[in-house]
């Protein structure tokens, strides 16, 4: 937990070790979207079971949330978690582990494949709701632990220094930019299907192509 100089919280190591770890943000996305490839992974190999209307909408959805989300996660590590702990000349070495590093880049690398190069879902402008209600619910369930996270001796503590409440306006516009950044993520998504197939080539260099958006995105 990073505490600006504005909070007023009782400051407080929290390790997220364990079960504890699975309260973060990052692992819900990375959660989400390995339940997004398995459902795709599922409707392909047994299309027969598995390709029903009800299958194909609640695997696009699981891809709709959890895509924008992967690239949230990591805007927020390199441009807001990360400069915030050297510019106080906190350790860094817990962002720099295999694990935080896979869970912190490669999800979005991930997400950019399956939209360019594996399954092409598309995502739908009208469904641009999915996204941030995923973060409102982990909104919600963040506050509600407030008192979990440390002995409550140590008062309410939050997993993300842009989730404390008593920062007042500071964190309102925390919250509004995050919002503002998920719906943006969203729609380099759905703008994808209009450059894959309307602006790239769809020539013998396709493959060359789709693999360039991936990098440059």
């Amino acid at each position: 937990m990073n505490y600006l100089p504005s909070s007023k919280l009782k400051k407080y190591p929290i390790h997220f070790h364990g079960i504890k770890s699975q309260g973060l943000f990052t692992k819900w996305c990375w959660n989400l979207q390995g339940l997004s490839f398995f459902i795709n992974g599922y409707i392909a190999l047994f299309p027969s079971l598995f390709f029903s209307t009800m299958a194909i909408a609640t695997a696009l959805v699981v891809f709709e949330i959890a895509a924008p989300s992967a690239m949230l996660v990591s805007a927020v590590v390199a441009h807001g978690i990360w400069p915030q702990l050297l510019k106080k000349g906190d350790d860094t070495a817990h962002l720099k582990r295999p694990v935080s590093l896979l869970q912190h880049n490669l999800n979005t690398v991930f997400a950019l494949t399956e939209t360019a190069l594996l399954g092409a879902i598309r995502v739908r402008p009208t469904d641009f709701v999915v996204a941030p209600l995923f973060g409102i619910t982990y909104l919600l369930f963040a506050w509600s632990m407030t008192h979990n996270w440390a002995p409550k001796e140590e008062g309410p503590q939050f997993p993300y220094f842009f989730l404390d409440t008593t920062m007042g306006w500071i964190t309102t516009l925390s919250l509004l930019i995050l919002l503002l950044v998920l719906l943006m993520f969203f729609g380099i998504f759905c703008l994808a299907e209009f450059v894959l197939t309307e602006v790239l080539p769809t020539d013998s260099y396709a493959l060359f192509w789709h693999v360039a958006f991936v990098i440059v995105t």
